[in-house]
């Protein structure tokens, strides 16, 4: 269960980490990262376009900047992350790493299958009593399982540099 833990922590931090670097690179240099790109894509916010340039205006929050769009959609994917996200079944996986720019052919779906039934089975565990648990695990397949789910995470790790 330790394991799990150290494993969500790690995608959490991870993720956080490329937007905030991305939208420091942005605010830098005005390069737009994928991961930035793609937190914008994915955030939910269509304030309509004014009809005139006077109704835009300089600080207008009803027709809010870019740098105020960005901003929010970092925010908001900050609180998901924080307050939200539980887990590193597919379902969680997916909501952190999509919002990055992460494509779909870029993620091992054999990767994906392995941490969902892992992480199935750990929750199954820690929500079971001792008194009740009738299996015992094998450490030796669940190191081994441990092992392929850690050499994913070091795969979307390396693909995050590109973020």
């Amino acid at each position: 269960m330790l394991t799990h833990a150290e494993f969500e922590a790690f995608i959490e931090d991870r993720a956080l980490e490329v937007v905030a670097n991305a939208h420091a690179e942005w605010k830098k240099t005005g390069v737009i990262r994928p991961s930035l790109l793609g937190l914008m894509s994915h955030w939910e916010s269509s304030p309509q376009i004014p009809e005139t340039l006077s109704e835009l205006g300089d600080n207008s929050s009803k027709y809010p900047t870019l740098a105020a769009r960005i901003k929010a959609a970092k925010g908001h994917y900050s609180t998901y992350i924080k307050m939200r996200n539980n887990g590193i079944k597919e379902k969680n996986l997916l909501l952190i790493l999509l919002p990055l720019g992460v494509t779909k052919i870029e993620i091992a779906s054999t990767w994906l299958d392995d941490t969902e039934s892992w992480a199935k089975g750990r929750g199954a565990v820690a929500h079971t009593s001792a008194a009740k648990m009738q299996v015992q695990l094998d450490p030796r397949i669940e190191l081994a399982t441990v092992r392929k789910i850690r050499d994913g995470f070091r795969d979307v790790d390396k693909l995050l540099l590109q973020k």
